[in-house]
């Protein structure tokens, strides 16, 4: 799977403009998933987030840079999956 640059539309740009978590999926070692709660920001069409060197989502994305994000507010959510 190669990732293609598309831009949000303005609903769902909307939605991730406001003040929510997201959960970053990265892959471990042995190929199960690995989730984690993480702020962001939007930066035009791109979605930036930040963790420490050495932490388990670091390696797995040092390894294998490819990651599944959900972002919820109740009952509405958008997906975004892709490399880094």
């Amino acid at each position: 799977m190669s990732p293609t640059n598309t831009a949000f539309s303005d609903p769902a740009r909307a939605f991730l403009e406001g003040v929510r978590f997201a959960i970053m999926a990265t892959v471990m070692p042995d190929g199960t998933p690995q989730q984690s709660v993480m702020w962001y920001a939007l930066r035009d069409d791109h979605i930036i987030m930040n963790t420490k060197v050495g932490r388990v989502k670091h390696n797995n994305l040092e390894r294998d840079p490819v990651v599944s994000l959900c972002f919820e507010d109740a009952y509405r959510y958008i997906t975004v999956r892709g490399g880094v």
